[in-house]
């Protein structure tokens, strides 16, 4: 190895080392924006903001307890969003688009957390999934981790767009079936193109 190819190589090294301590930096400082701005939005608005749109968490809370006092079997899982005691006026069926919001609430129904408040806070777990996954297809498909920390603190910026879609109950999904999807279309795509050479 030449003088030359050996200073090259140190000089990638450093370079490399010190875009991965960029590359921590930013995600630290995404995060801190992130879980800052949620729990100011959230502790200060009991988990349901109404700035952009409260109705879908309510609709779909509705829909979720519902289903959890008649069944599965009584409107075939559909969202009925009816907030009737009477059985009567049951099912009012919502059938535009299934409501992923509304089974996830079911589950936190399942799981004895019955408050409205209570469930529109455990959002904040597909919430934070979703902005995980924006980070990791970015790094998949850039192979750049600073890229991919950059577009996570872009994100964290984004207070319509982004943060107040962490409270929706239907629109908090968004980010995790799209980077979700993307990361793992990356990922298989690779793997099958590395087990044809």
């Amino acid at each position: 190895m030449s003088y030359f190819d050996d200073a090259t190589h140190r000089i990638l090294s450093q370079a490399a080392h010190a875009s991965r301590r960029w590359e921590f930096g930013v995600i630290g400082l995404a995060l801190l924006i992130i879980l800052g701005s949620h729990l100011w939005i959230g502790l200060r608005t009991d988990f349901i903001p109404c700035t952009l749109d409260c109705g879908e968490t309510y609709e779909a809370y509705i829909g979720a307890r519902n289903l959890d006092r008649f069944g599965w079997r009584y409107a075939g899982g559909l969202q009925d969003y009816s907030a009737s005691p009477d059985l009567a006026t049951h099912p009012t069926l919502y059938v535009h688009n299934p409501n992923l919001g509304m089974h996830y609430l079911l589950l936190l129904f399942k799981l004895g957390i019955r408050d409205i408040h209570a469930q529109a806070a455990w959002l904040t777990l597909p919430f934070l999934a979703g902005l995980a996954y924006l980070y990791f297809a970015v790094k998949a498909v850039t192979r750049d981790g600073l890229l991919a920390a950059l577009c996570l603190l872009s994100a964290a910026s984004l207070y319509l767009l982004v943060e107040l879609w962490g409270f929706q109950a239907v629109r908090v999904w968004s980010w995790l079936i799209t980077w979700g999807a993307t990361y793992h279309l990356v990922q298989w795509s690779r793997g099958r193109n590395s087990a044809s050479q």
